[in-house]
């Protein structure tokens, strides 16, 4: 998730898995702010985690994650600066993307990834938690759906949920 603000600010915040552990670790990476980062706890694999991404206030991001971490359920929410950002959401872009980092210049999309049936399901969107709505094509600049070369196929069933096969 994330996007970019009213001055062009790009930010990116997710999970970002282990193979050593077999977890997921909350990230965030801000556009000339840091390199990325992670954070504790890490996620216990094989479940249904939430994230919401939002802005907390004018140049401030933030992610809170809720799901199983050493076998109970908590829930983190992690803030940093973000230059640009907008708690009213004015000129702020916001993206979801359903991809597999890899280490750079190592990509291997043909190698049976660990990682499977990642997909986004259920998503909302809304200036403030009692507004949210739906995130439906009508709240979507673009998306797309494509066969590449090295990924057999990402699918966008319908606007909220979002599928990768490997």
């Amino acid at each position: 998730m994330g996007g970019w603000s009213n001055t062009n600010m790009a930010v990116d915040v997710g999970l970002q898995h282990s193979t050593k552990y077999n977890d997921w670790a909350p990230f965030m990476l801000i556009e000339g702010v840091k390199n990325p980062y992670t954070f504790k706890p890490r996620f216990e694999p094989d479940q249904e985690v939430q994230m919401k991404f939002y802005v907390p206030s004018d140049g401030n991001i933030a992610l809170t994650v809720t799901g199983y971490a050493d076998g109970e359920k908590i829930s983190r929410s992690y803030v940093e600066p973000a230059p640009g950002w907008t708690a009213t959401g004015n000129g702020n872009l916001i993206k979801r993307t359903t991809s597999i980092g890899q280490i750079q210049d190592r990509q291997d999309y043909n190698d049976g990834s660990y990682i499977r049936r990642v997909r986004w399901a259920t998503s909302y969107i809304g200036s403030n938690s009692e507004d949210n709505i739906p995130w439906r094509n009508s709240q979507t600049y673009d998306y797309c759906s494509m066969p590449r070369r090295k990924l057999k196929w990402i699918t966008c069933m319908e606007e909220r949920k979002q599928t990768v096969y490997f």
